[in-house]
């Protein structure tokens, strides 16, 4: 698969503050590839980001690094003047999904409803790598499900729990 268009979004884009200067990074900071649920091969999404004019991509594939790491050999190799890559994964449970960013080591998956022990200790174990956690679409995980409009991950922790126990921030 090719991508044989170039998009410039500055031409689109415009900073909300009118004192802003022009934007530097334009950051897609949640893409999969196919070493998880995503379509693309890291090589493609490397591609599809620089047609789309990203200059910054964070990619995050379920429960695994090995994307990230082959998307930013990839990107070094041949597009190192045009995007940068920054290596995570995204820690899914059935309480939570975060991505755990900057690291270059997958962090064990703990079991399916991990005890909030459990999660404290995955944050605390990115932090020790240098990495940073984000939590990934709250709106989407607290929402309901027809017919039984139970929450998609039931015993999400609320947003006060998360900021107690050392998440960086929150995707929107």
């Amino acid at each position: 698969m090719e991508f044989d268009w170039k998009t410039d979004p500055r031409s689109y884009l415009k900073p909300m503050d009118s004192n802003f200067t022009d934007y530097n990074v334009l950051l897609d900071a949640h893409m999969h590839t196919t070493y998880s649920d995503g379509v693309l091969s890291p090589k493609q999404a490397i591609d599809y980001a620089i047609a789309n004019g990203y200059n910054a991509v964070i990619v995050t594939d379920h429960q695994t690094v090995a994307g990230s790491i082959a998307a930013k050999k990839y990107a070094e190799k041949h597009h190192s003047d045009q995007i940068t890559v920054i290596t995570g994964m995204e820690y899914t449970c059935c309480r939570i999904h975060m991505n755990l960013i900057g690291i270059n080591k997958s962090v064990a998956v703990t079991p399916p409803f991990p005890s909030d022990d459990e999660l404290r200790d995955v944050i605390d174990k990115v932090h020790d790598m240098g990495g940073l956690v984000i939590v990934n679409h709250i709106p989407w995980s607290n929402a309901t499900m027809l017919p039984w409009n139970d929450a998609r991950l039931p015993n999400n922790p609320t947003r006060e729990q998360l900021l107690d126990w050392g998440v960086d921030g929150f995707e929107v």
